[in-house]
């Protein structure tokens, strides 16, 4: 049967239809738009998730090494105070000539010095020149409970003295008779230096914290010991919940969202020291952590309306093509 014999198309029948020009440079433009998008977003997004990444990590350099500088800080007095405890008097009589070289070592280290009993009161105490002669009214000796032997170290959470009105902490070791009245020292005494938390101001700078960070070193008790914002009024006064909880709880590092004092929502990274028993907080405001998402979130919506104005270009010059 011939073409011209076949007679007229079933109605029932839908006729294809060919792709016109317009569809197919439509099309031709996705094609070409879309991997390059769907690619292009991709490696932005992840761009995103790797700069907030590298703050998280950042945040937990910085509280490593504030920890330790403020571990290079208390291991630096420690052996001066052992030279002291070999030293301490074991009668009255030598007193004074160990008040001249426990005076020498104050002055050395810059701190004030005591030689205590076993009940915390001072039995000697020198402190620098610039300074004259200051230390803590009341001593919680609990914390210093764990100088049973000779060769213990302890750090006291912050001591408030009523009378300087000031938070100080003390670095002591025992003296060498552990007990023996024999040895140096009378029995049970202990060698203390004051450690002010004024001298620690610095630390979280030199650790790497950034300007527009929040960072504190809070002590086992939920206090500061050093804060980057406003330490003047803060530091000896209780730190947010949250932190005291980080401070206290058992894992020696980890992460935690809060709102400072202030109000600034931020992500923290913390680190507890194991010589001081301190917890180092650093914490970064969520407007700067997830400003590089935000970014991406931009880069993204100017990449959509770019794309959508190809498209539409792409339409228009089909259209014009396709016209008659």
């Amino acid at each position: 049967m011939t073409a011209a014999s076949a007679g007229p198309p079933d109605k029932g029948e839908i006729p294809s239809r060919a792709p016109t020009i317009r569809s197919r440079l439509v099309a031709l433009v996705l094609s070409t738009l879309l991997p390059v998008l769907v690619f292009s977003g991709a490696l932005i997004v992840r761009h995103a998730q790797q700069e907030r990444a590298a703050l998280e990590l950042q945040a937990e350099a910085v509280a490593v090494a504030a920890v330790h500088l403020i571990d290079a800080h208390v291991r630096a007095i420690e052996p001066v105070l052992r030279t002291l405890a070999m030293q301490a008097p074991r009668i009255d009589d030598e007193r004074p000539a160990f008040q001249q070289i426990a005076a020498a070592a104050a002055q050395h280290l810059g701190k004030s010095v005591a030689l205590l009993d076993r009940t915390g009161r001072p039995l000697v105490v020198a402190a620098p020149a610039a300074e004259g002669v200051a230390w803590p009214q009341t001593i919680d000796m609990a914390s210093l409970a764990a100088l049973t032997t000779a060769d213990g170290l302890v750090v006291t959470d912050l001591l408030r003295d009523p009378a300087g009105g000031r938070s100080v902490a003390l670095v002591a070791v025992a003296t060498a008779s552990g007990g023996d009245t024999g040895a140096a020292g009378p029995a049970g005494a202990i060698l203390a230096a004051v450690v002010d938390p004024a001298a620690l101001g610095h630390v979280l700078r030199d650790a790497g914290l950034p300007d527009d960070w929040i960072a504190a070193v809070v002590d086992r008790q939920g206090l500061f010991v050093a804060r980057s914002h406003q330490p003047e009024t803060q530091v000896g006064q209780p730190a947010r919940p949250e932190l005291a909880a980080a401070a206290s709880g058992p894992a020696l590092r980890g992460r935690f969202d809060n709102v400072t004092w202030e109000g600034v929502s931020q992500h923290n990274a913390f680190h507890r020291s194991a010589v001081t028993g301190w917890t180092a907080v650093i914490g970064i405001p969520h407007a700067v952590l997830n400003a590089p998402e935000r970014r991406a979130a931009a880069v993204l919506a100017t990449g959509a309306v770019f794309a959508a104005l190809a498209l539409a270009l792409a339409m228009f010059f089909a259209r014009r093509i396709a016209a008659p």
